[in-house]
């Protein structure tokens, strides 16, 4: 089973990604902010971010968890195109475009987990 942090402000959408991700049986962890997500203890398989999050960017954030070791692998969620200036330690395994189905979000988050060279497995874990 992975444990995956989900972080996005919309909380209709964070509620949305983690039930459905728990239902596939990972751990989730879900939260609104990069000041929440920075308080999580780790490690986490993975981080599905927003991109735009009310108190840093998501490309930033993922960077700092990263440097952390909360996590290696990251996911950017965005309606947008990706700015030119993304933080190089936080470039994402994986985008994920809004609005998207569920299944993309499965199949993102699976390929994702499988971008370490890991043996790859189903975002169910």
């Amino acid at each position: 089973m992975h444990r995956i942090l989900v972080v996005d402000d919309d909380l209709g959408l964070r509620e949305l990604m983690s039930t459905a991700l728990s239902m596939r049986g990972a751990d989730v962890v879900a939260v609104a902010s990069a000041r929440e997500a920075i308080a999580q203890q780790g490690p986490f398989a993975a981080v599905i971010v927003d991109l735009l999050l009310p108190d840093e960017r998501g490309d930033v954030l993922l960077a700092k968890l990263r440097d952390a070791g909360v996590t290696q692998i990251g996911m950017l969620v965005t309606g947008m195109e990706l700015p030119a200036d993304l933080s190089p330690r936080g470039m994402p395994d994986v985008v994920l475009r809004k609005p998207f189905e569920l299944e993309e979000l499965f199949e993102a988050l699976t390929t994702a987990l499988g971008a370490d060279g890991s043996e790859r497995e189903s975002a169910a874990g």
